[in-house]
């Protein structure tokens, strides 16, 4: 049963990216949930949707760099794939 569930998560991602490489303008919108990074520590830790993986073409072992401004009062938080030499 999880594996179909991570089959339909893989090919929503894949037609997001499709729908986003001849609409790159587009906005996308995913939600994730935030866990405790362990019982002690404050740090949350989440799942990076597989949309925004394969968008970013990102695989294991992979850095983000994170970005967070105040727009307007309003907190934007850009992510980007750190580039290896």
């Amino acid at each position: 049963m999880v594996n179909k569930y991570l089959n339909i998560g893989k090919l929503v991602g894949k037609l997001i990216g499709k729908c986003l490489s001849t609409r790159p303008n587009k906005d996308i919108y995913v939600k994730s949930k935030v866990h405790p990074n362990t019982p002690t520590s404050p740090s949350l830790r989440t799942t990076i949707p597989i949309a925004v993986v394969e968008i970013l073409g990102l695989t294991k072992g992979d850095s983000i760099d994170w970005q967070v401004e105040n727009r307007d009062g309003r907190i934007v938080i850009t992510v980007d794939k750190v580039k290896t030499p």
